[in-house]
């Protein structure tokens, strides 16, 4: 099974929430993100560029395309949520879970050098150090096939955590798996994939386990930000359960906090 496949062709589908893709959205144009100078209630620091300006450079350092209507990196990404469905259609599933990860990575580096807790954007911005959270932050290519297990890794880590949050109202019944199933299928998953992801809407929460296989601060805030792109927050159950996953994951109240906003959640 390819998770990296897998995760790309559930961006394809338009996520695992009706406010997926505004989110994306919202966060590459947010006004308290990296760089754009600190929005109310956001704690101010070092900013290195907005999140467009962070994710060209990681396409550059990548030898991708930095062009939002093009492919490679960032144009999957970029051009597939900012550009409505069409290009969304056309964005390649592995493509997009690459520009996903480094998305994510962007935003949760930036929210824990905010914080003080250091994070791989600025080692990007200066050009990168290859260190394990810049390949996990997907700011650059594995080498080697031990270093494609442990992106491929975090990749299933942040379909299981979309998932998750998923679930967490209770409300997602076999017809909605079927349609997103449906979906998934649509962008050349194959059945083994497509397997899978019903499976793992169909079981009971898993959270501590998510949580468990979160190492370190920088994949714990890219499992909080995937989680935020995968639920709507719209009901009690909802907002106890990203409470509960930020204390257990042992986010800095900082950290969580810049991420809800720079999705475009105030509250």
């Amino acid at each position: 099974m390819n998770a990296m496949d897998l995760l790309g062709a559930v961006m394809n589908s338009g996520g695992m929430s009706r406010s997926t893709e505004q989110r994306v959205e919202n966060s590459f144009g947010f006004p308290g993100g990296p760089g754009r100078g600190g929005a109310q209630g956001m704690p101010s620091g070092a900013n290195a560029g907005s999140m467009m300006d962070i994710l060209k450079k990681v396409a550059g350092s990548m030898g991708t395309s930095a062009g939002t209507g093009g492919g490679g990196l960032l144009g999957s990404l970029a051009g597939a949520v900012l550009g409505g469905g069409g290009a969304q259609r056309q964005a390649a599933p592995r493509s997009m879970g690459s520009g996903l990860m480094a998305m994510l990575g962007a935003l949760a580096a930036q929210a824990l050098q905010n914080a003080g807790a250091g994070g791989a954007a600025g080692a990007t911005a200066s050009g990168g150090t290859g260190s394990l959270d810049d390949l996990i932050a997907g700011f650059r290519k594995p080498e080697g096939r031990e270093e494609e297990e442990t992106l491929e890794n975090m990749a299933l880590l942040t379909v299981k955590a979309m998932v998750n949050a998923a679930k967490a109202d209770g409300r997602i019944d076999d017809q909605e798996m079927q349609n997103i199933v449906g979906k998934v299928k649509e962008n050349g998953v194959t059945p083994q994939e497509q397997a899978f992801l019903l499976e793992e809407m169909r079981k009971p929460m898993e959270t501590e386990a998510i949580v468990s296989a979160a190492g370190n601060p920088q994949i714990a805030a890219q499992v909080y930000s995937a989680s935020l792109l995968a639920i709507e927050l719209d009901t009690d159950a909802e907002r106890r359960y990203m409470d509960g996953l930020a204390r257990s994951l042992r986010l800095d109240p900082n950290v969580a906090q810049y991420l809800r906003a720079s999705v475009g959640i105030q509250a």
